[in-house]
């Protein structure tokens, strides 16, 4: 397997077909332009409060930005979001590792979805050095029965529990577009879940990056695992599941913005923190920008917009591989995000075939065994929609396929 930095360097190979996340494509960095060019105008106008604007922000998040973000995440969820449970972030991986490192220490070990995010997964494992426990996932996610059989083992380790680390353990997962099966959670299998997590005092941490890019035609994203928990919890300050949002799908990647929301008693040991209180908002005039487009309504609108963008190019996706993948290929349509989760024939080795066709088709993914704590899922390949556009994912399918035939009939 390739390293860390190995890996970087595959994902940024110049393809003239990459089937790897990056920049988004023209057309939706046009409309950014656009959005972002009249936030900075209004922030930057001639009455702005340059001593607020310019200085270290309150910690948690600038409120307005706060409170604009609830009333926006409210209507794409379609349930209350409350800005008191909110706290804004450097991003998505940001939110990630404050949490970990802030209500947990070295000896309670992470548990995750097998296969998962691969800068998820070795963030916690080599930068953090956790026990990083890989749980069994089939077509509906983490098998609860899996995830409470290893949660049992690896309960006599003598990990710690205390008032401002609350949590024997924690469950790193996600549950709504998943990267990189890009499959969600059943209503059955989150509800299972928590039961788990509140009868062995876990927290649930879940990455919903990709909830607000769903392809089918509907009033709102897809339920959260928070929600869940949140209908079901006997305390509305308590709960075991934490949501990580971002800005990096549904406007820009550089702006470094996201949020985590959860219940009060959780978020306020991360507000209380010293790291948060050092430097105060941890991102304070991009979310003066962020408040001005919440603020205009725009948002609503792009990411509408975002959602057919999508939509196309994975049906199209979906159908050229369909009509002419080999024999013994599959793979789940997805409903929504970024991914589709192809498995070649079983004998297949996916990373050796990545070399095969970048070297004489041009074409770039993802190997499998690169999502995979365990390294399993050898024959499996993460392809995403987010970079090319229509023509190109179209054209890049049909040749995708062309090289894989070429590989299968090598002497």
């Amino acid at each position: 397997m390739e390293s860390c930095s190995e890996l970087a360097l595959l994902e940024a190979v110049q393809c003239k077909y990459p089937f790897v996340p990056g920049s988004p494509g023209p057309e939706t960095l046009e409309s950014c332009t656009g959005i972002m060019r009249t936030a900075a105008e209004n922030v930057l106008s001639k009455d702005a409060d340059v001593e607020d604007l310019f200085m270290y922000g309150t910690t948690g998040g600038d409120k307005s930005c706060l409170e604009e973000l609830s009333k926006y995440l409210s209507t794409e969820y379609g349930e209350q979001v409350n800005s008191k449970e909110l706290m804004l972030t450097a991003g998505a991986s940001h939110g990630l590792h404050m949490v970990l490192t802030l209500l947990f220490g070295r000896d309670n070990p992470v548990f995750t979805e097998d296969p998962s995010y691969f800068y998820g997964f070795k963030m916690i494992r080599t930068d953090l050095q956790r026990n990083l426990v890989p749980v069994p996932f089939d077509e509906e996610g983490i098998v609860p029965e899996e995830l409470e059989r290893l949660v049992l083992s690896h309960k006599q380790t003598g990990a710690t529990v205390s008032e401002d680390r609350p949590f024997w353990a924690a469950v790193y997962m996600m549950p709504v577009f998943h990267n990189p099966c890009g499959i969600s959670y059943s209503a059955d299998r989150c509800e299972k879940l928590i039961e788990v997590a509140r009868k062995h005092n876990i927290l649930l941490i879940a990455e919903d990056i990709y909830n607000m890019i769903y392809f089918e035609d509907r009033p709102h994203a897809p339920r959260r695992l928070l929600s869940f928990d949140k209908a079901t919890a006997a305390d509305s300050a308590r709960g075991h599941v934490l949501s990580i949002g971002s800005f990096s799908k549904i406007l820009a990647p550089s702006l470094r913005m996201g949020w985590v929301e959860g219940p009060t008693s959780v978020m306020s040991l991360l507000n209380q923190s010293n790291y948060a209180n050092s430097g105060g908002s941890f991102n304070h005039f991009v979310s003066k920008l962020a408040t001005s487009v919440l603020q205009s309504g725009v948002l609503l609108g792009h990411v509408s917009w975002l959602r057919q963008v999508y939509k196309k190019r994975m049906a199209i996706l979906a159908q050229i591989l369909t009509d002419n993948l080999p024999y013994g290929c599959s793979f789940r349509q997805p409903q929504g995000g970024f991914f589709l989760w192809l498995q070649l024939r079983k004998d297949t080795d996916a990373s050796e075939f990545l070399n095969f066709a970048t070297k004489k088709f041009g074409v770039n993914f993802l190997p499998g065994v690169h999502c995979s704590p365990s390294d399993a899922f050898v024959h499996c390949a993460r392809l995403s929609v987010s970079v090319a556009g229509e023509s190109l994912v179209a054209e890049g399918g049909q040749v995708l396929c062309q090289a894989y035939r070429a590989f299968l009939g090598r002497d």
